[in-house]
């Protein structure tokens, strides 16, 4: 994918830490098959499990996320789904940038396509973009239009809190 293609044009090795997103978990086959692929190319790999997948809150998996490791400019976090909010909260926290987000079906509002979620009320919406930009060397949005949860409109207000195009 996207990720794997900058750590090549990049060169050098970087940590690659990946948030899973809701109900889901290090375990899936995706994140076992992403962390082989990086493991393989050289690259450190951390999957940490956040805890509660079902009924998350912002504050356990932004904490879990930042006690997994420490963040510098080698760290490529890649955030899926809820993991992307996750990721976006964990750079509003950081003291210095890292070399690169990627968010895969991220979002930064609650207006699903399909039917609410538990953590609607366990997270906080509000984000400091500036931050969030400053805290990302470069950014990377992956979205999928068909997504059966994610929508456009939800997937432009991303686009628009980074100032970075969808790809």
């Amino acid at each position: 994918g996207a990720e794997i293609d900058f750590a090549l044009d990049m060169g050098g090795k970087f940590k690659f830490v990946i948030l899973h997103g809701f109900q889901s978990g290090p375990d899936r086959p995706r994140w076992v098959w992403a962390k082989e692929k990086l493991e393989e190319m050289g690259h450190e790999v951390i999957i940490p499990a956040l805890p509660n997948p079902d009924t998350p809150t912002e504050r356990e998996w932004v904490e879990a996320a930042l006690a997994a490791t420490s963040y510098d400019e080698r760290t490529v976090l890649v955030g899926h789904s809820l993991g992307s909010v996750a990721a976006l909260k964990v750079l509003e926290k950081l003291d210095a940038p890292i070399a690169r987000l990627v968010t895969v079906g991220g979002f930064v509002s609650k207006n699903f396509k399909d039917n609410p979620r538990p953590f609607e009320k366990t997270f906080d919406w509000k984000f400091d973009g500036e931050k969030i930009r400053r805290n990302a060397h470069s950014i990377t949005i992956l979205h999928d239009p068909r997504d059966y949860a994610v929508s456009e409109m939800q997937a432009k207000e991303l686009s628009d809190l980074l100032q970075t195009p969808l790809t």
